[in-house]
């Protein structure tokens, strides 16, 4: 991967993998005052002669972005598109003012033109330590209220709580905290519980992170575990993970 910074105009990103995939990537962030416009392409390699049209895998992507940024709005508008395959044309906007922060996101399949793909609205607020959301999902049929913490220099806690307005009545209830033990070390854990007609199912994970500055390493061990069989010990997933050089 190679990176770029252009003083008149922004940054470029390139990056070749050994598939021949190549990504490249351009951000002008001094275009006008509060905007800033990204470019990003991907382009696969030929598979047996020809291109992959399968998604996640397509011949060609493009996605370009315009935020715009000022004290009291934020806003984007954007396009990606695989050319023949699809479309989305994309809107946000957001307005704040003394804590409270209100907007909402539209998203249109330019090729079908039947109908809206997605549309939402949401609220925050934030006082002090604590912040509070409201925002729904998938054309409005999902809630999600969540509420986030900062109790202490060492410790988050956070909730959130996802009902179906759809008549199905199913709820998801998150609850995570994150401690910072001592300067290079982090504990993190979550739980899920979803509650369905069909019936009621619950994880719990953690994570330990500890930071080393010479080598910079950052060392991560991690499990989850299914409460719905606490018969057994063994976690459900088991995870080592192993980062070198810039973590932060």
């Amino acid at each position: 991967m190679s990176s770029t910074k252009l003083d008149s105009f922004g940054e470029v990103e390139t990056d070749l993998t050994t598939s021949g995939k190549l990504k490249a990537e351009v951000k002008a962030k001094k275009l006008s005052p509060g905007v800033t416009a990204t470019f990003k392409g991907e382009s696969n390699p030929k598979r047996d002669g020809v291109f992959s049209n399968k998604p996640g895998s397509k011949a060609a992507s493009v996605k370009t972005t315009v935020d715009y940024s000022q004290d009291f709005f934020a806003g984007s508008v954007g396009v990606d598109t695989s050319f023949f395959e699809y479309t989305v044309l994309s809107g946000a906007g957001v307005i704040g003012f003394d804590g409270l922060s209100v907007g909402g996101e539209v998203k249109l399949d330019a090729q079908t033109r039947q109908e809206v793909d997605d549309y939402n609205v949401g609220a925050q607020y934030e006082h002090g330590d604590v912040t509070g959301t409201i925002k729904t999902e998938q054309k409005g049929e999902k809630l999600t209220l969540s509420y986030y913490q900062k109790v202490s220099g060492d410790q988050n806690v956070g909730a959130a709580l996802s009902t179906a307005l759809d008549g199905s009545d199913d709820r998801t209830l998150k609850l995570g905290t994150d401690y910072k033990i001592d300067e290079v070390t982090n504990f993190k854990v979550k739980g899920e519980a979803a509650f369905k007609t069909t019936g009621t199912a619950g994880t719990v994970a953690g994570v330990i992170e500890h930071r080393l500055k010479n080598p910079a390493v950052l060392f991560a061990l991690s499990s989850s575990y299914n409460v719905n069989n606490l018969k057994s010990y063994s976690p459900a997933e088991f995870g080592l993970s192993l980062t070198f050089g810039d973590y932060e």
